[in-house]
């Protein structure tokens, strides 16, 4: 800012009533750009506004996905399709106007996505894999071969278990003479 720049001084009163006017007329602007988008997607059958719709609907999937898959954690994400998604938003008439901010972000998001699947990629071609076989499964130090031996062992039935007479003190047995 220059100081020979001259200076206008307004009550705030009416600096309000400006921003008030400007905020309504913006509003009206995007309700007229949605009407004129509206207009140009009328067709007899109504699929034009069905698929418009259903993409307004889609982006509400796509910010959901985009928020709570973090692309480090999830493989497999196709950041392609949010590459399509960005260039669709800006040229589809009557996008809304918080879904016209967001093809910058869904570029960012697939960027970081195509980063992680290309690491992937080059840490996967490097992986050398064995089949697992017999001795690698079961137990691996004595200790934990009896606990395996009595954890499997087959139990009792009660048709393998013959009562045994239990002898007490002093009373004799059919087996004691």
């Amino acid at each position: 800012m220059n100081d020979d720049e001259p200076t206008v001084n307004v009550k705030y009163s009416v600096f309000n009533k400006l921003r008030e006017d400007q905020r309504t007329t913006q509003n009206r602007v995007y309700e007229l750009e949605k009407e004129l988008a509206a207009a140009k997607l009328t067709d007899g059958s109504g699929a034009a506004q069905l698929l418009h719709d259903a993409f307004h609907e889609a982006i509400k999937v796509v910010q959901f996905a985009v928020g709570n898959l973090a692309p480090e954690t999830v493989a497999g994400w196709p950041y392609k399709a949010l590459f399509a998604i960005a260039d669709a938003i800006e040229k589809i008439p009557g996008v809304d106007v918080h879904v016209r901010e967001m093809p910058a972000e869904l570029r960012h998001f697939a960027k970081l996505c195509a980063g992680y699947e290309e690491y992937r990629k080059q840490r996967d071609a490097n992986r050398v894999v064995t089949a697992a076989t017999a001795a690698d499964f079961g137990p691996k130090t004595p200790e934990a071969a009896v606990v395996h031996a009595v954890h499997t062992a087959p139990s009792p039935s009660a048709e393998n278990i013959a009562p045994q007479p239990v002898a007490d003190e002093g009373v004799p047995t059919q087996t004691q003479t």
